[in-house]
């Protein structure tokens, strides 16, 4: 395991390198077979929403708005393990999955 007051000490740099990293990891989430697609990067910021134009019928609001949330949640899990495995490569050693 590295030398904790080393890591302490390289603190900030490597709070910069990860928060980088995250900006630069692109997730993708899905919901109803593609027809909703949602695009995150690691720092959990929404980038894009996709709908397929088959499911816009204002009879099927409701189940857009379940597809959209799936979507986003799927993106969500997605960006949280690629920026646990981001922060691992920067301080050296395995995190818990969260």
């Amino acid at each position: 395991m590295k030398d904790f007051s080393l890591l302490f000490k390289n603190a900030e740099k490597i709070k910069a390198q990860i928060e980088k990293s995250l900006g630069e990891v692109m997730v993708e989430g899905s919901a109803g077979g593609g027809m909703v697609r949602v695009k995150m990067n690691g720092n959990f910021d929404l980038i894009e929403v996709k709908v397929d134009p088959t499911v816009v019928d204002k009879e099927e609001i409701e189940m857009l708005e379940d597809l959209i949330l799936a979507a986003v949640n799927d993106a969500r899990r997605k960006a949280a393990e690629a920026a646990r495995q981001a922060i691992t490569r920067s301080i050296g050693f395995n995190l818990p999955s969260w």
